[in-house]
């Protein structure tokens, strides 16, 4: 059987830290709304070559348990899926929403640093880097 592909779709992309699973948290107890959190399925695809031909099946398996009973689904995936946006948003259904939550760098790198994931200047070369 195919994976039915949700009718209504919101999808969160997001800098790490900038207040996305509030917004999901709130968005969750709307009635008939069904959210995934940040799914290894979407996460997956910035680790593969020609990943493109992966993203409509991967985004039918993310949703593939509220697809048929919610009203609509909030897809949040991790900040760094981020990057493949514009490609993932062109292979979505038209029905698709997307909603870009950001943050300035320097907070950012800051509360991920308080948080207790890395030094700071770690991150700064990193994106340096890239």
């Amino acid at each position: 059987e195919k994976l039915p592909t949700p009718e209504k779709a919101v999808i969160l992309w997001n800098t790490s830290r900038c207040g996305s699973a509030l917004l999901c948290e709130l968005l969750g107890s709307v009635e008939g709304a069904g959210v995934v959190r940040e799914p290894d399925a979407l996460t997956t695809l910035l680790f593969m070559e020609r990943f493109e031909v992966f993203v409509c099946c991967a985004f039918r398996f993310v949703c593939h348990g509220l697809a048929r009973s919610a009203q609509f689904v909030v897809v949040k995936p991790k900040g760094a899926v981020s990057a493949l946006l514009p490609t993932i948003a062109h292979a979505l259904p038209d029905p698709a929403q997307h909603v870009f939550l950001y943050r300035q760098g320097a907070p950012t790198v800051a509360s991920i640093a308080r948080a207790g994931r890395t030094d700071p200047a770690h991150l700064v070369r990193m994106a340096v880097l890239r």
